[in-house]
């Protein structure tokens, strides 16, 4: 790409009649005057830098950008300097770490427009099947595509597709360009492949004259084979992870235990108790937050999220210190996992309630939209249609359709009962059905056909869900396997090492105090790990099997009460047989 056209991009032009510097906007200024001769050497040996900008979600010049990073870069330099300083006076050795800081910002910062472009398809590639089923929807009908651009632009439900439509529209309205070769401009640059490829072959489509509605068909089938496919590799991906995560907590867990345990009640000293308390407090911890992320940047993600869950946690998370800390004669294990489970089950019982709401509010939403698809093709109205159906059993969504029908019989316009019926479900699939339903009446006509695209897509859409949580409900019970073999091993380990002692004291007749100092307390610390272990794992299951950290509170409920019940089942089972003494 040429310098000439990437400086003469409209994305790049700035409207500076009514703008007002702000103090980020003087520092690019000062570095662009002092920075900005060697900035335009450096772009002129980046010859992709440009590109990589306008695919970003940057707005700024590739010298304007390289200028702003030069003159951060020379200001880090000052860190280098009193971090060597400092080094080298007082001996501290670990800010030796800080002395090439130029080079961590220069490299960090010539990544970001390549993080940027990542950020920027995997928001497009949450919404991008709906979107495209909302554009081939009312695009196969007839419809423009810059009014369809228009309503999107305004739409909250799909942000990252909203931003989109709005660099179509300004490339449109601001700068003077003809629709198609903005639609054009803006998939050059867009860096969602699927996105780009589906805008790209419409603006072919309309430029050769040809079949408008079979090209949406097609997109649509390729569409769900896209999901479908994606799905697969996430599976794939999930598993392998998942083998990692159990042998790094079980496999590795199971290991620690038996070898601290028994160091620890073989020595008077319980400084070897610490290794367990580092690994149950900060390994475990961090390497289930880092396998949650994992699982949660390749699944798909929805724009919207059901917060009050975990809002419910954090107000019960108090239960844990208090019951850990409190003075009771209880075990201290059992202490923790009664705090832990009583943490997780308000929250639990709110996601599980509302997780079944969703669930079948989804579950009938197809059959309602074809249901007012049939109702069309005898000419009735839209709204007409809604008011028939009304009297139907739709289960959980009829309390909607009859307020739906009341409101249109008071004469409430249809977007503003849309609206209210959005604001009353927290499914983003009822939502986005909602809101092509409403785009096929006010911008389509609501014609026949339209209906019937609509009504073909959220089943296909619904199909796709069903298959996505078969694909992956297996993995709910890896995390409980994992938690309960720990447990198990735990105890029995435990109990053959006491066991033993018992036997070799009374055989010598002697106290050996030298074996059994650490007895109890390694018991109780080595228990208490196990559960807060077993408790992480379920907030791992519900990421892992529904796609949900909520509905881990329920896994994470379970298991906590779960490991109390083992953990006695196994030591009754030990006492009654006499095994492990």
């Amino acid at each position: 790409m040429q310098e000439s056209s990437v400086r003469s991009s409209p994305l790049y032009r700035l409207d500076a009649k009514h703008a007002k510097l702000s103090i980020s906007d003087r520092i690019v200024a000062l570095a662009i005057k002092v920075f900005n001769p060697l900035a335009k050497r450096l772009e002129q040996m980046m010859p992709t830098i440009g590109e990589d900008i306008l695919k970003s979600n940057l707005l700024i010049a590739p010298d304007a950008f390289l200028s702003l990073l030069l003159f951060i870069t020379f200001a880090s330099i000052g860190v280098s300097v009193v971090a060597a300083y400092l080094m080298l006076s007082m001996n501290l050795l670990l800010l030796a770490v800080a002395i090439p800081m130029p080079a961590y910002v220069f490299g960090i910062g010539i990544a970001i427009p390549k993080i940027s472009q990542s950020s920027r398809a995997s928001a497009l590639d949450s919404e991008i099947v709906f979107v495209i089923g909302y554009l081939s929807v009312l695009m196969g009908g007839g419809v423009s595509p810059i009014r369809l651009f228009r309503r999107l632009s305004e739409s909250k439900l799909y942000p990252a597709s909203a931003r989109e439509a709005r660099r179509i529209l300004t490339l449109v309205d601001v700068f003077g360009m003809n629709p198609i070769t903005a639609i054009e401009r803006v998939a050059r640059y867009c860096p969602n492949k699927i996105f780009s490829d589906f805008l790209a072959g419409y603006i072919s489509v309309l430029r050769i004259g040809g079949d408008v509605n079979s090209y949406m068909e097609m997109k649509q089938k390729e569409m769900m084979n896209y999901r479908t496919f994606k799905l697969k590799s996430t599976t794939e991906l999930v598993g392998t992870f998942a083998e990692a995560y159990l042998a790094a907590t079980v496999v590795l867990g199971i290991s620690l235990f038996v070898l601290q345990a028994v160091q620890a009640m073989t020595s008077q000293s319980a400084l070897n108790l610490d290794m367990i308390m580092l690994y149950t407090s900060i390994f475990i911890p961090a390497i289930s937050g880092a396998f949650i992320y994992i699982i949660h940047s390749a699944q798909t993600k929805e724009p919207i999220s059901y917060m009050l869950p975990h809002y419910v946690f954090g107000a019960s998370a108090i239960a844990i210190p208090v019951l850990y800390f409190m003075p009771l004669d209880i075990p201290v294990y059992i202490r923790l996992a009664i705090g832990l489970a009583i943490s997780t089950s308000a929250a639990a019982v709110i996601n599980i309630i509302e997780s079944r709401k969703k669930q079948a509010m989804e579950n009938v939403l197809p059959s309602f939209i074809s249901d007012l698809a049939e109702i069309r093709k005898t000419g009735l109205s839209p709204e007409k249609g809604i008011q028939i159906l009304s009297n139907r059993n739709y289960g959980i969504l009829s309390r909607s359709i009859k307020r739906m029908a009341n409101q249109l019989s008071w004469g409430v316009p249809l977007s503003k009962v849309m609206q209210d019926f959005g604001k009353d479900v927290n499914s983003w699939f009822v939502r986005s059905v909602g809101f092509i339903m409403l785009e096929v009446v006010e911008t389509g006509g609501g014609t026949t056909m339209l209906f019937n695209n609509l009504a073909e897509f959220a089943q296909k859409s619904k199909e796709l869900e069903r298959e996505r949580r078969s694909m992956f409900r297996p993995y709910i019970f890896l995390p409980y396997f994992g938690a309960i073999l720990t447990i198990v091993s735990t105890v029995v380990i435990i109990n053959m090492i006491t066991g033993q002692i018992s036997s070799l004291t009374e055989q010598t007749n002697t106290n050996i105090t030298l074996f059994t100092t650490n007895t109890t307390a390694v018991r109780e610390i080595m228990l208490t790990a196990t559960i807060f272990q077993a408790w992480t794992m379920g907030l791992v299951a519900g990421k892992m099997g529904e796609w949900s950290l909520a509905a881990g509170y329920k896994h994470a409920t379970i298991l906590a009460l779960a490991g109390i019940i083992t953990i006695y089942m196994v030591e009754t089972l030990a006492n009654i047989t006499g095994f492990m003494r």
